[in-house]
């Protein structure tokens, strides 16, 4: 049995040994026997031998056990300094290992030859004057620079221009899965950018010679203007290439994806421009009066940002001029000199964030005929209803872009009705809205379902559970009274 155990003193080391050799029985050459026997202890041992066996007799001592095992001899320097407490910030022992780079995978003769042809530079740089050295070296560093530059602004530009064209005629198909569709162009174009590295190649040749013959003096030798001009295309190459095999295919990707983001965004302009049955321009007798687009925003703004955080605790929204503000902001929508789809799109947005936050009670609406904490007064919700049936006429008759009424139906704007303080006021204003919106046919009934079986699954409070059956069964109504309409219009039809 080999277990190491400290109550046979005898042949501890014996096992010690045998176990730390063991594992490398077959990588290390084998101990050498002449240090296990000394040629005048031999007979003494014979007898220990025959009757114990060579395993039992005390042969091995530490001194043989780090000679054949040094690594034990570290083992034991680490295993003291963590014993004594001592780290490395007390000089404790550490091993460093120093990484070192792996080799290049080129081939032994290409490697050979590089460094062969780098020892003739220097020696004919040493038999020349140094101002030819540093005259090579700018040459090489100008040349290939300007070969960067030069691919950068007629190779790339001329792949991306042929990626853009044919994801342009793609687009055209509503099916296209865009980005396989993006990937797949890049990559075939990375594929063709490989011809950088030939082109920037052919720049160097030609252009090292050319700037090094007028640089170097008139009296330069033939022979030494000719080994100038190839150790100038050579570095000049170098340099050039390898900064474009390592950073061709990231600018392709790079100018592709800004030229994809063009793309999409000038469609996106011109689908919303092409909506039919829309005006585009200002009426015969608009006389462009209208509060600029820039200035409508910012004042939306300033309200919303009052709502969600007043800068000192009595600041209110007046109701005269939040219904100002709503008029000119039809003006504006009427008079389209410097209207443009982004800038009436978020005007869209900041009316139905309003529109929420009138519903949940939100907005600190402040009226000279009404008193202050006046939220359950019948005059303070026929105010907000009038916005309310303002911004629906708006949102039907003056806007061209699409309205995200999505936005209504978020948690976090259906959350102001539930914290609001009276909930019941908040909900029939919520219902207003809603039966407003099916009314106007500015949201089908279905979209609306749709909307509240989204929050219906959510953890609510059992009062605003019975909202949203309330509004479940207003809709089913309201799809009630639209064929019973349909039915009677067609009876007339009929009948006609």
């Amino acid at each position: 049995s080999l277990v190491l155990t400290s109550e046979q003193n005898d042949n501890f080391l014996n096992k010690l040994l045998i176990l730390a050799v063991l594992g490398w029985l077959f990588q290390i050459p084998a101990v050498p026997e002449e240090m296990f026997f000394n040629e005048e202890n031999v007979d003494g041992f014979e007898i220990s031998i025959s009757d114990q066996g060579l395993d039992y007799v005390p042969l091995v001592d530490q001194q043989l056990l780090y000679l054949c095992c040094p690594y034990l001899s570290e083992l034991r320097k680490l295993l003291a300094s963590y014993v004594a407490g001592s780290g490395l910030k007390n000089g404790g022992y550490m091993r460093k290992i120093t990484p070192t780079a792996a080799e290049p995978s080129l081939p032994t003769l290409a490697q050979s030859q590089q460094k062969l042809q780098v020892k003739l530079e220097e020696a004919f740089f040493h038999n020349q004057p140094p101002s030819l050295r540093k005259t090579v070296e700018f040459v090489a560093e100008r040349v290939g620079s300007n070969c960067v530059k030069h691919i950068k602004a007629s190779l790339v530009p001329e792949l991306v221009k042929h990626g853009t064209t044919k994801l342009q005629n793609a687009m055209k198909n509503e099916k296209t899965n865009l980005p396989e569709l993006l990937e797949s162009v890049i990559c075939e174009l990375c594929e063709e950018g490989r011809q950088a590295v030939i082109k920037g190649r052919e720049f160097c040749t030609r252009k090292g010679p050319e700037a090094i013959r007028v640089l170097l003096p008139g009296e330069t030798s033939a022979s030494v203007l000719s080994t100038a001009e190839g150790i100038t295309s050579r570095l000049a190459t170098e340099k050039a290439c390898t900064w474009l095999s390592a950073n061709i295919t990231a600018l392709i990707r790079k100018e592709m994806k800004l030229s994809f983001d063009k793309l999409r965004k000038s469609q996106t302009v011109q689908s919303m421009s092409e909506v039919p049955g829309v005006k585009r321009n200002c009426s015969p007798e608009c006389k462009h009066t209208a509060s600029p687009p820039s200035q409508i925003a910012s004042e939306f703004k300033e309200v919303l940002s009052i709502t969600l955080g007043p800068r000192y605790s009595n600041e209110r929204v007046d109701y005269k001029q939040l219904d100002d503000l709503l008029r000119r902001l039809r003006q504006t929508l009427r008079c389209r000199q410097y209207m443009c789809p982004v800038i009436e799109q978020s005007l869209a947005k900041y009316t139905v964030e309003l529109a929420s936050l009138l519903v949940g009670g939100e907005v600190p609406l402040s009226n000279h005929n009404m008193k202050k904490d006046s939220r359950d007064q019948p005059s303070l919700c026929k105010s907000i209803q009038h916005l309310l049936s303002f911004l629906l006429t708006l949102w039907k008759d003056e806007f061209c872009v699409p309205i995200p009424f999505q936005l209504i139906f978020s948690e976090k704007n259906i959350s102001y009705t539930i914290e609001a303080r009276n909930r019941k006021l908040c909900w029939n204003e919520l219902l207003f809205l809603i039966r407003g919106l099916t009314e106007q046919g500015l949201m089908k009934l279905t979209e609306i379902e749709s909307c509240w079986r989204d929050l219906s699954r959510k953890p609510w409070p059992e009062d605003f559970v019975l909202v949203i059956e309330s509004v479940f069964a207003m809709c089913s109504e309201l799809a009630k009274m639209d064929k019973m309409e349909d039915q009677v219009l067609n009876k007339t039809a009929v009948l006609r």
